[in-house]
């Protein structure tokens, strides 16, 4: 029996229009599907950094009224120091004037 060669040929190229316009229909719908996602993305940063905003400044104002509350605190403390350093001062200066003063 003769050999026979087999000669293979690659399929015919057929692309029908609709493959065509259902590729490009896909790719576009995954551009706007990105760009949607991105989209929610952005807006959602901007809604975390607006409550972050919000939370930093009511924070900051929290700080700066017991900052100012202690620092007032502080100053009574000190002011009752020195009133008592005073005090103190005046009486070891009564004492000392009294022990050395002239006996009479």
């Amino acid at each position: 029996m003769p050999e026979r060669s087999v000669t293979t040929s690659p399929p015919p190229k057929t692309c029908s229009n609709k493959a065509v316009e259902a590729e490009a229909a896909y790719d576009k719908a995954l551009v706007d599907a990105r760009a949607e996602a991105q989209k929610i993305i952005a807006d959602a940063k901007a809604d975390i950094q607006k409550d972050l905003d919000v939370a930093t400044s009511h924070a900051e104002a929290e700080i700066a009224a017991k900052t100012a509350e202690s620092e007032s605190r502080i100053a009574e403390i000190r002011d009752g120091a020195i009133d008592s350093v005073s005090e103190v001062a005046n009486d070891v200066a009564k004492e000392i004037v009294s022990a050395t003063g002239p006996e009479g």
